[in-house]
């Protein structure tokens, strides 16, 4: 290890005495009075974890239902920041992400998620915030797919963990209820993967 034979402190020394006086220095902002009143907000979190897991038979061969599940999934996917993305899709590659994006270009958009594992008409594993943009929480999502007599058995885990509110674990288990059992197997059941336009839902009520 060096030692500045000015100071006689070690190099690790110096660099923990310098790091130590300047968090302690007031900062140059505080000697201001007019400043005295703007403080952070600091609010304590309440953080927990659990899973969701919803199971689906689909008449269709695992092939049909990996592809529904990624690309491009609007026809089925229903909840989103904006009414009508420009484009919304989970790109089926490592380190592919899972987007939304709110206009042609691609500039201006959520990324809700990264996929972080891929088996081909197996599985495949993503992980994000979403829709819970700016809280301490994450998810795990996982699509496992098998053959089965029908056609595929799905099986679809959201492993959640972080900053946790009353009622979110409820919310999230009708949350992934909704996406696979009321929107996506009928979506398949009706063959909406392989024709258009989807029969599979009522066409919305004009005002």
């Amino acid at each position: 290890m060096t030692r500045n034979t000015r100071s006689g402190l070690t190099g690790t020394a110096m660099i923990v005495a310098v790091f130590t006086a300047v968090m302690t220095a007031p900062f140059a902002g505080a000697q201001d009075p007019a400043q005295d009143s703007m403080k952070a907000t600091v609010t304590d979190a309440v953080y927990g974890a659990f899973t969701v897991a919803v199971e689906t038979d689909l008449p269709a061969p695992p092939a049909e239902v990996f592809d529904a599940l990624t690309g491009d999934i609007s026809g089925w996917w229903d909840h989103s920041f904006m009414d009508r993305p420009a484009r919304f899709f989970i790109e089926a590659k490592p380190g592919g992400g899972f987007w939304e994006y709110f206009d042609d270009a691609g500039t201006e958009g959520v990324r809700h998620g990264v996929v972080t594992a891929v088996w081909r008409n197996k599985k495949l594993v993503y992980q994000g915030q979403l829709g819970f943009l700016g809280t301490g929480a994450g998810l795990t999502i996982t699509y496992d797919l098998a053959p089965s007599e029908k056609g595929t058995l799905l099986k679809v885990t959201a492993a959640y963990a972080g900053q946790e509110e009353d009622g979110w674990r409820a919310a999230l288990a009708s949350v992934w209820e909704h996406f696979i059992l009321t929107r996506f197997t009928p979506y398949i059941e009706a063959g909406c993967h392989k024709t258009a336009p989807c029969t599979a839902f009522a066409p919305p009520e004009e005002n």
